[in-house]
């Protein structure tokens, strides 16, 4: 047994009992002076002993501290561990809801812009097919159109050709009438004055016949009966030219006249076909402004559709966005796991330091124990020197073997971090050491000293 202490003992007080440990086997003849050596040694042994079990004590009592503190910060962390876990979760499956969610939705957006699609493509092709028959009937209708304003401007400049000469003819009728008004007048005139004329003329040569009758004879009497035939029938016949010659005229201003109502008539039926024509412009504009308006509305609607198709378009991409927040947030959640399960592998490391590092202090307060009870009852009083010897050397081997046989203390590796509350491992760690990293070296620093 002396020889295992020699070999695990490592403080420098082992030494020392190893150094002191053979005097007084080897003075064992002596009395008194060895017996006051041996209870001074005794004394310093004990004293040691009482320094170590109040180390040992106040060692426990900080252990016990840092043991309440790691439960405390043990049940917040698995509190917080808890929280998180649950938040995770439930962020998890409202994000796995908001994605399906969105998904349906992204579905049936989809079914609804592809139903929509083609549902407007047939519309399209539908009023691409109407406004093409609608252009070629326009077209149709503008070539008819077209063919009629010709007309009209061809009946246009008729009618004013029509109408200078029609106005011509109204100045030749109104310039025959005054003409001819003058000239049956000068007619008239001439006429009654010829007729006076030949009346003045008629009874002066008959005067002039009768003077002459009675003074000439049958033959003078024969000739100008003769001569006035003649002038008669002279007069007769200028008569009936002028006759003649105002007949004609009046016939010309008959087929003046009816030139002039046949015109008018005419008039009347271009104006009326160009009042016609003029509401089949107006009735095709009107169509042709309907239409218009029709593309425009068309236009509209297929601008509503490409708004549409690019809300679709931004829905899609939200919905995309969505989903690659939700495996994120997956793998976050993956890591989160891993990570809440090192924390937990640590305080299971711990866990295990502390019972260790208890039964380490049961251990050492049992060899405490003892010890002081073995040095309690080898101090009692001896009835003699070779009891006292066989005490002395049984409470030394006693005592070596329970110091030799005390288990060593473990430390804690310097390569884990302890738990503080709130570290989840997710934020690096700052530069400054926790209290419990202090307090765990002031414990290593403790274990070395002894």
């Amino acid at each position: 047994m002396p020889k295992k202490g020699k070999g695990k003992k490592k403080g420098g007080k082992g030494k020392e009992k190893k150094e002191d440990g053979p005097p007084p086997l080897k003075v064992a003849g002596e009395e008194e002076p060895l017996s006051e050596l041996s209870r001074q040694f005794y004394m310093v042994q004990i004293k040691d002993l009482e320094e170590r079990v109040g180390r040992y004590q106040e060692r426990c009592a900080g252990l016990q501290v840092s043991n309440e503190e790691l439960q405390s910060k043990l049940a917040q962390q698995e509190e917080d561990q808890g929280q998180v876990i649950q938040f995770l979760k439930k962020k998890t499956k409202d994000q796995a809801l908001s994605a399906a969610t969105i998904e349906g939705e992204l579905e049936t957006l989809r079914r609804a812009r592809e139903e929509e699609r083609e549902q407007l493509e047939a519309q399209i092709s539908q009023q691409e097919e109407d406004a093409r028959r609608a252009q070629d009937k326009l077209q149709e209708e503008n070539g008819v159109l077209q063919g009629k304003l010709d007309a009209l401007e061809e009946f246009r400049v008729n009618k004013e050709r029509l109408e200078e000469e029609s106005r011509e003819m109204a100045a030749d009728i109104e310039r025959l009438k005054k003409e001819k008004e003058d000239v049956v007048y000068s007619l008239e005139k001439k006429a009654v004055l010829d007729r006076d004329k030949m009346k003045r003329e008629m009874v002066s040569k008959v005067n002039m016949v009768a003077g002459e009758f009675r003074k000439v004879s049958d033959l003078q009497m024969v000739e100008t009966t003769k001569r006035t035939i003649r002038e008669n029938v002279t007069i007769g016949q200028q008569l009936s030219k002028m006759s003649e010659k105002t007949m004609a005229l009046l016939r010309e201003n008959e087929a003046l006249r009816r030139k002039e109502t046949e015109m008018s008539r005419r008039v009347e039926l271009l104006e009326t076909s160009h009042r016609e024509v003029t509401r089949s412009n107006v009735s095709n504009q009107k169509v042709i402004l309907l239409l218009q308006e029709k593309a425009r509305g068309q236009e509209r609607e297929l601008e509503d559709l490409r708004y549409t198709a690019t809300q679709c378009v931004k829905l899609e991409r939200q919905a995309q966005q969505a989903m690659e927040q939700a495996a994120t947030t997956t793998i976050d959640s993956k890591v989160y796991r891993e990570r809440s399960q090192n924390v937990e592998a640590e305080l299971a490391s711990m866990q295990a330091q502390l019972s260790d590092a208890r039964r380490q202090i049961q251990s050492l307060t049992a060899i405490l124990t003892q010890s002081a009870h073995t040095i309690q009852t080898a101090l009692q009083g001896s009835s003699s020197e070779a009891e006292h010897l066989a005490k002395r050397q049984g409470l030394l081997s006693t005592l070596l073997h329970l110091l030799t046989s005390s288990p060593l203390t473990r430390s804690t590796p310097s390569h884990l971090t302890p738990y503080t509350p709130g570290d989840l491992g997710i934020v690096p760690p700052s530069g400054k050491r926790s209290d419990y990293q202090i307090h765990q070296n002031s414990i290593q620093t403790g274990k070395g000293a002894l």
